[in-house]
C-alpha cells in the first residue's frame, strides 16, 4: 500500500485552529489505511483519505482540523467528539476517540 508521508514535520511546535480553507496538502498527515483492534478484539480499518474524511470500516465520517501540535493532530467529528491521532516520525501510530473514551494503537493495513 503506497502512503502519502508528511509534507514536512511540523517546523512549529504548535499551530491551533487551523483554517477550514486550507487544503490538505498543507498539513502534516499520512493518508491511507490503518488497522486497530478494539476492546472485544475485533480488527477496525481507519481509513485517512484528507484532513476532512475519515472512514472508519467503510464508514464515512466528516472530520475538521481543531490542532495540530508536533507530534498530535486533533480532528472533531460533526458530533462534536475529538479524534486525536498520535505519530511518531511523521507515521500515525494510535487515536484517541473521545465518543467512546478508547485509545487504540493503529499499524499499516494491508
Amino acid at each position: 500500500m503506497k502512503l502519502k508521508l508528511l509534507n514536512n514535520l511540523w517546523s512549529h511546535n504548535k499551530m491551533t485552529h487551523q483554517n477550514d480553507n486550507q487544503n490538505s496538502n498543507q498539513l502534516p498527515v499520512s493518508l491511507g489505511k490503518y488497522q486497530y483492534t478494539d476492546n472485544q478484539s475485533n480488527t477496525h480499518i481507519l481509513e485517512i483519505n484528507s484532513t476532512d474524511n475519515f472512514k472508519i470500516d467503510r464508514h464515512p465520517l466528516s472530520v475538521r482540523v481543531q490542532t495540530v501540535f508536533q507530534n498530535t493532530l486533533i480532528f472533531v467529528d460533526n458530533f462534536g467528539y475529538k479524534i486525536e491521532i498520535k505519530t511518531n516520525d511523521g507515521q500515525p501510530v494510535a487515536f484517541y476517540d473521545e465518543s467512546t473514551n478508547s485509545s487504540y494503537d493503529l499499524s499499516i493495513a494491508y
